[in-house]
């Protein structure tokens, strides 16, 4: 007999992350919806493989990860738009959020965030929901009024970011969500925030969050990526150990046998707004 008969039916939209940014990324996130685990994935459409990204992703439920910081100096990004309080001395997104914070015009970033969905359905995508890379949208209330305002302009959900990170905002996105009648998954974990030393490890940890996913609808995020020399240089080797173990564990035939066992149905975006929308089906 399962040792979880009898909970409650639970529900998981399975994201991936940083589809575009990488090459290593985007083909972990095919990877991962080719092995049925994955069921959405976000692209950052400012990344050098976004077009990569769309030609192969295009045909699933995808979101937009909208960004506005380039920590990494040797591959930096750039703004969309020509919005001087969006970019360094050099013209690229500052380095971090503190940075965007200081310096970011709320006009300019709501005219950015509208230039980087636009490219998405330019792509051929047609997104379901938008995310912030570096909570740079979601920590500071005066920009997540330009997230929630540019998620129903396109009429898309929103992942405000990990319950753990959305509690230390200083006030709460989750209430203006709800106020605003937008749509967002009930709670979020982030599988990857983890130093993962092997697949075996990996996948324990994934039955450990599967466990813990006790509300009715949980985003679960995947940071996952090939190995790649350029995985290595633009994540350094830790964090691109625990990409590839993430890949390896969750595309493996027991991540999928744990969800089976755990009685949870996996969902996407696109399926909670039709639900939160019935009338315009």
């Amino acid at each position: 007999m399962s040792n979880v008969q009898g909970l409650k039916r639970r529900r998981i939209i399975i994201a991936t992350e940083l589809a575009g940014l990488t090459h290593g990324t985007t083909r972990a996130s095919i990877e991962l919806f080719e092995s049925g685990v994955a069921t959405t994935t976000r692209i950052v459409t400012v990344g050098p493989w976004a077009n990569f990204a769309a030609r192969h992703l295009a045909s699933f439920d995808c979101g937009v990860a909208l960004c506005f910081t380039s920590e990494n100096r040797l591959f930096p990004l750039s703004p969309i738009t020509a919005s001087p309080s969006l970019t360094d001395g050099r013209g690229f997104f500052p380095a971090s959020r503190a940075e965007f914070w200081e310096f970011a015009e709320h006009g300019e970033v709501l005219r950015e965030c509208r230039a980087q969905i636009e490219r998405a359905i330019d792509l051929g995508i047609r997104p379901t929901h938008i995310s912030s890379l570096d909570a740079a949208l979601v920590l500071r209330p005066e920009f997540f009024d330009v997230f929630t305002e540019v998620a129903s302009e396109f009429g898309v959900a929103l992942h405000p970011g990990q319950s753990t990170t959305i509690t230390n905002a200083g006030y709460s996105p989750r209430e203006i969500i709800a106020e605003e009648n937008l749509i967002a998954a009930d709670a979020a974990l982030n599988f990857t925030d983890l130093n993962l030393n092997s697949t075996i490890e990996a996948l324990m940890s994934f039955e450990k969050a599967l466990e813990n996913i006790a509300t009715d609808t949980c985003e679960l995020t995947i940071e996952a990526a090939i190995d790649s020399q350029e995985t290595l240089d633009i994540f350094g080797a830790e964090r691109a150990a625990s990409q590839r173990i993430s890949l390896e564990a969750l595309t493996s035939n027991r991540a999928r046998h744990l969800i089976d066992e755990y009685q949870i149905e996996t969902i996407s975006y696109q399926r909670l707004i039709e639900e939160s929308s019935p009338e315009d089906l």
